[in-house]
């Protein structure tokens, strides 16, 4: 049997989705942006065309396995409990020696972007024993794809996030180390927003875990997520959902909340819930996720609740909350990823977990995108200040008004300007993109942007 064909079955085997584009590859010899010759020492040499037509040499033609050696110094012998991202293919040589130091508790990620460079891998090199280990996986495809699959891995972990090591091959390719800045700005960005969703405030998980146990009677006769599929099937399928959240730019856009009411479901964070009976909108589905005091004060103490309004949450929230809906119906699902929630999943397995993620608005997206909407439309999902300085769009309760912070941080807008947002709010962008990353499609409303 042929090398390329020992590893194309292997990878068949192992089910990647790329094994067909391998497969589409017919003239190997005759392409002309990467070409492979053996040296005279017999080792096999790699070369890229660059954008310039130059042809870039990817490993040495001397001694490629001393080079990989230097490549991979940084990686202690016998690792144990390591992240280690490969960044390109090259001729192999370097992934090799990152599988000899690794043991059964760490894992291997290769990513490439270019599917010719691996062809030609395969093509030359049996790397069957790196494609069978239970440790090794790979990321092929175009930049978007690897930048989702890299979130979706990396928010997979937990413990191991400060024991990610990256390693790249020593070319000085340009578009390469584009590509490299690309992914190890993108692991960067979900290490620091799942540290930021494990949290750091022991009190605050406590509350959490308490508001858990004494919501339990409501977790048990309460329909969950995976319940209410099974009741109303593809009802919500394909139709549009709107996501409201109380954002500067909910003012300009709330008026057209009216006209659409009875054409799409109305998903309503709970700090926008008054500014919408204001303006006569009573939303479908009313979402909470806070589990502080200071939340049922401000959006639902004393406040009359549309009759119609279903309250869909989790069970970390204030037990007031859910006397304020004692009359409505509640979708009462278990939060995907938390040590309690999961413990509580193996007790009531029918319920069904849902992505929660780090704000409200998180929350409501998962639940459309679980319903099966489409369109998913976000409205006053500003997560930065407005021009004035203000936090929340006029009439609701928590709007207030910064000058100058110094703990200002600044974020994109949509025509690419820099406006002011916090911390917190920037770690909640990070949230969302995980949280897109098995999303269909969506219209992502910012700042100058209007409902359409």
């Amino acid at each position: 049997m042929k090398i390329i064909d020992k590893n194309i079955q292997a990878l068949k085997e192992k089910k990647y989705d790329f094994v067909e584009d391998l497969l589409a590859i017919k003239d190997v010899d005759n392409n002309e942006n990467i070409r492979v010759l053996q040296s005279p020492m017999g080792h096999y040499v790699m070369y890229k065309k660059n954008p310039e037509g130059h042809y870039l040499q990817i490993n040495s033609m001397y001694d490629p396995s001393e080079e990989a050696n230097y490549t991979v110094r940084k990686l202690p012998k016998d690792m144990v409990r390591r992240i280690v991202i490969v960044i390109g293919v090259g001729m192999g040589y370097h992934l090799r020696e990152v599988v000899k130091r690794i043991n059964e508790k760490s894992v291997v990620i290769i990513i490439e972007n270019n599917i010719d460079m691996l062809y030609h891998l395969l093509h030359h090199e049996d790397l069957t024993e790196e494609i069978n280990s239970k440790n090794v996986s790979f990321i092929v495809g175009n930049k978007e794809k690897i930048s989702i699959e890299v979130c979706r891995v990396v928010s997979s972990f937990t413990f191991n996030l400060n024991d990610i090591l990256i390693i790249t091959l020593p070319i000085m390719d340009l578009e390469y180390l584009k590509f490299c800045r690309l992914i190890s700005q993108s692991i960067e960005l979900q290490k620091t927003n799942k540290i930021f969703m494990m949290g750091n405030d022991t009190e605050d998980s406590l509350i959490g875990i308490r508001n858990n146990f004494l919501n339990c009677g409501e977790l048990l006769k309460s329909p969950g997520i995976d319940e209410l599929l099974s009741i109303a099937g593809d009802i919500y399928k394909n139709k549009p959902a709107v996501i409201v959240a109380s954002g500067p730019s909910l003012n300009k856009n709330i008026h057209l909340l009216k006209e659409i009411q009875d054409k799409a479901l109305i998903i309503a964070c709970d700090g926008s819930l008054s500014l919408l009976q204001e303006n006569g909108i009573e939303p479908h589905v009313v979402s909470s996720v806070e589990r502080i005091f200071k939340t049922y004060q401000a959006f639902y103490e004393n406040k009359k609740i549309p009759p119609n309004t279903v309250l869909m949450t989790i069970p970390v929230i204030r037990k007031e909350i859910f006397q304020c809906f004692k009359d409505n119906r509640k979708i009462v699902s278990i939060r995907k990823g938390e040590g309690i929630n999961e413990w509580m999943s193996k007790v009531v397995p029918q319920k069904g977990k849902i992505n929660a993620g780090t704000s409200v608005a998180h929350l409501c997206f998962s639940f459309a995108q679980a319903v099966g909407a489409d369109p998913i439309i976000l409205v006053g999902q500003d997560l930065a200040y407005s021009s004035g300085g203000y936090s929340h769009a006029e009439g609701v309760e928590i709007r207030e008004r910064i000058i100058n912070n110094k703990n200002t941080v600044y974020v994109k807008d949509y025509d690419g300007n820099n406006i002011p947002s916090t911390y917190v709010w920037r770690n909640f962008l990070a949230s969302l993109s995980c949280i897109l990353t098995n999303a269909m499609h969506f219209v992502l409303m910012l700042p100058k942007v209007g409902l359409i």
